[in-house]
């Protein structure tokens, strides 16, 4: 599992370098290639790290930055060869000068688009309607009679 994580963290840092996608793509299957190697016993997590340095060196020599990482990682897998420092600690030592060399940037969080208050709409509309209602004249039934030169209107 941490050596999931800490690939993943390393693939995100290479694909950030400015190699362009035919190195990455490149550099990605090599890796692949070593880090079988790696899981079937055929080599060391020192031969491991050299052969991802060398293979940094020769594939994204444009951005020094990712090639010093590969090479601190050399540094932590000898270490850990030695018995100096534990897995979890050449991880965490990795993943930290991973995270000094490229920050990782604040994404701004996308806002969800403000949902409309159904309720509050309907009572808005209700009302208005109401208003407009109130407004415009009743329709009435009115009779107008004339009586003796007197018009009389009457209206229900």
């Amino acid at each position: 599992m941490k050596r999931l994580i800490a690939a993943a963290a390393l693939a995100a840092i290479t694909s950030l370098c400015a190699a362009g996608p035919a190195a990455d793509m490149a550099f990605s299957q090599e890796s692949d290639r070593l880090n079988a190697q790696l899981d079937a016993g055929k080599m060391t997590p020192l031969e491991f790290a050299r052969g991802q340095a060398a293979l940094a060196k020769t594939l994204l020599s444009d951005d020094q930055r990712i090639v010093q990482i590969y090479e601190y990682k050399v540094e932590l897998a000898s270490q850990l060869e030695r018995g100096e420092i534990t897995r979890e600690q050449m991880l965490s030592n990795l993943a930290a000068r991973a995270d000094a060399y490229y920050p990782q940037q604040a994404q701004p969080v996308a806002q969800p688009a403000p949902q409309p208050n159904l309720a509050g709409a309907m009572a808005l509309r209700v009302f208005a309607d109401s208003f407009n209602r109130s407004r415009q004249p009743v329709p009435r039934n009115c009779q107008t009679i004339a009586l003796g030169g007197t018009y009389t209107t009457t209206c229900q």
